[in-house]
């Protein structure tokens, strides 16, 4: 199998024409549908989505990420689900014979979503993504590593710079008296608004962004939030921390109450038979209820479906609209050594103001008890590949969800997103009675988030 490097040095070659700024990110082999299927591969970079195919006289195509109008998953000759169509103003662009179309559509789908919102990638997100998709070996030296990252890092600062630039300009503009303003052209007039308007929408891919003054102090706020509540030794790993343009009330109806979304998701997801218990309160003051539900398992080692049962507590430290910490466990029963391992959830939905908020997630596989080292190796392994498709599907969903919902409120960017038209099946109102103190004097919720 090819490595980074040997791709990378693939794509510069190709791809001249692009600066010599661009990283490349991910790579999926694919085929475009034109007269024939002609196989190729599909290269991204934060900033352009680009293939070639050496078929005949060879094909390059080159598009900007921003220049993406609309991006969904298709089927080819209608019936196999392998496929992705990519639509700019002028022109449609039909690949097929994804290997793993999902997986390969998430990725395309972030980095569109990062670049529509003017949004830059971390350098450790990008190489999370390089290592997640290439592996850790690189088959780069030292060097060669140290040399890419600072030309990374410089792209990024670069656009960071003009970024700021424009904000500044729009600064300068609005608080200089209307009677003392010069007559601004056009075309720069517009530009730091767009830039602005953008900016205002950003989703946050960076996992764990720092670098912006305004960021760190409302990471200090949601950490003071977290500590209030008296349980932030968290063990396990995270894999969920993004801010979203999404109300917290909105996020925690969206993920634990019978709502359009979280069905949706079920679909997606293939899950089955969900059957679930209303919330109740215990001894303590906390909220649990239990789920019930069929998944579907892609692993044929393991087999094709299994029921499962996910218990959840919502804990009473909780505070309605400002912040949410609930826990999940979820027991598989039709899986090899089932009865050895369960994998335990904790969501924390923290207000950032009045439409937004933090999702941060934390996951761990819990023993009850200890396995010899061959089955312990195969639970690992294939527990944490599941986990983490599961939470990379659901980012994804929640960030479309997102868009939509700043679209519908008129809030969102001219980025001709396609989107399926929503309603939740009722308001947070039905399913909650207002207070305080939730978990202590709330109603209880029927329906939830599902397990992995």
């Amino acid at each position: 199998m090819p490595t980074y490097k040997q791709r990378f040095e693939e794509f510069k070659k190709i791809f001249k024409e692009l600066p010599e700024t661009e990283t490349l990110i991910v790579d999926y082999p694919c085929a475009l549908q034109r007269d024939i299927f002609l196989q190729g591969r599909l290269y991204l970079s934060e900033t352009y989505l680009c293939f070639y195919s050496n078929v005949f006289r060879g094909t390059k195509i080159t598009l900007i990420l921003k220049d993406i109008m609309t991006m969904t998953r298709e089927k080819t000759a209608r019936l196999i689900p392998n496929a992705i169509q990519v639509c700019t103003s002028t022109e449609k662009f039909f690949f097929t014979s994804f290997s793993a179309r999902e997986k390969s559509y998430l990725g395309v789908f972030r980095l569109w979503q990062n670049a529509l919102m003017d949004k830059t990638l971390t350098s450790l997100e990008l190489w999370q993504m390089v290592k997640q998709h290439y592996g850790y070996d690189l088959g780069m030296s030292h060097e060669e590593m140290e040399s890419l990252q600072l030309s990374a890092e410089s792209s990024m600062q670069t656009r960071l710079c003009s970024y700021l630039l424009s904000i500044s300009i729009q600064d300068d503009i609005r608080n200089t008296p209307s009677q003392n303003r010069r007559p601004v052209p056009l075309l720069d007039r517009g530009a730091p608004e767009r830039v602005s308007k953008r900016s205002s929408l950003s989703l946050d891919l960076n996992a764990n962004e720092n670098g912006i003054s305004e960021q760190s102090g409302s990471e200090s706020v949601e950490e003071g939030k977290i500590q209030i509540m008296g349980l932030s030794q968290v063990a396990g790993r995270l894999y969920l921390n993004k801010v979203f343009h999404i109300s917290a009330n909105k996020m925690f109806e969206m993920l634990f109450t019978d709502s359009s979304f979280i069905r949706r998701f079920m679909d997606v997801r293939k899950i089955t038979n969900p059957s679930f218990n209303p919330w109740q309160m215990d001894a303590s003051g906390n909220k649990k209820r239990s789920l019930n539900y069929t998944i579907t398992i892609s692993n044929p080692l393991i087999g094709k479906f299994s029921t499962a049962t996910e218990n959840q507590t919502l804990y009473k430290e909780s505070r309605e609209g400002q912040y949410y910490l609930v826990d999940s466990e979820v027991y598989t029963h039709d899986v090899p050594y089932h009865d050895y391992f369960y994998t335990q959830n904790r969501y924390y939905i923290i207000s950032n103001s009045k439409r937004k908020c933090r999702l941060r997630v934390y996951t761990d596989v819990k023993y009850k008890k200890q396995p010899w080292g061959l089955i312990k190796s195969f639970i690992t392994k294939n527990s944490w590949s599941g986990i983490e498709d599961y939470f990379r599907q659901l980012e994804a969903e929640l960030l479309e969800e997102e868009a939509e919902l700043n679209q519908g409120s008129g809030d969102a960017g001219k980025g001709g997103l396609r989107r399926r038209r929503r309603t939740y099946s009722r308001s947070n109102s039905e399913h909650l009675k207002p207070s305080n103190q939730y978990g202590q004097n709330a109603e209880p919720c029927r329906d939830g988030i599902i397990g992995t």
